[in-house]
């Protein structure tokens, strides 16, 4: 959504003046608001991609390590030192 929006904001902008149709083109280069908000847009847009993708990347490995990690010998290990900890 948010590169569309930054898609949808022309770098040129065209104003058509209604009473004798003549064009005048205004360039970007001398609007900066538009520019920065364009490149804000874009920047929105990647680094949200990369923010859920890092999420899905440890949600994923997470998820894989529960499921196929022998997790008895280490748990054995954590209950040892937990009733070694409660005696001592």
């Amino acid at each position: 959504m948010m590169y569309g929006s930054a898609s949808a904001i022309p770098w040129l902008e065209t104003i058509i003046s209604r009473g004798d149709d003549s064009e005048t083109t205004e360039d970007a280069g001398t609007n900066a608001p538009r520019m920065v908000m364009k490149l804000v847009l874009y920047a929105a847009a990647f680094a949200l991609i990369c923010v859920v993708s890092c999420l899905l990347m440890i949600y994923m490995t997470a998820v894989g390590l529960w499921r196929n990690y022998d997790w008895t010998p280490v748990l054995a290990k954590v209950k040892a030192a937990a009733s070694a900890n409660r005696k001592g």
